[in-house]
């Protein structure tokens, strides 16, 4: 394939550059992510699903966790 690079990104990298906590709160801004704030889940940020068909209405938790 020919392919090549030339740097390597470690997660350290990101997470003391800020881009991570800012991702977050962009992510957060979304109607559909949101922080659970209570349950076995409670604290995970999640995608809720559930606009995205019946197959995600009819789950227990309708949501992804990122």
């Amino acid at each position: 394939m020919n392919i090549f690079y030339d740097l390597l990104i470690w997660e350290s990298d990101v997470i003391a550059s800020g881009i991570f906590e800012e991702t977050l709160q962009r992510l957060l801004q979304s109607k559909n992510v949101y922080k659970i704030s209570e349950g076995e889940d409670k604290g995970c940020i999640v995608v809720d699903m559930s606009e995205f068909g019946e197959t995600f209405q009819q789950m227990e938790k309708p949501y992804k966790t990122v």
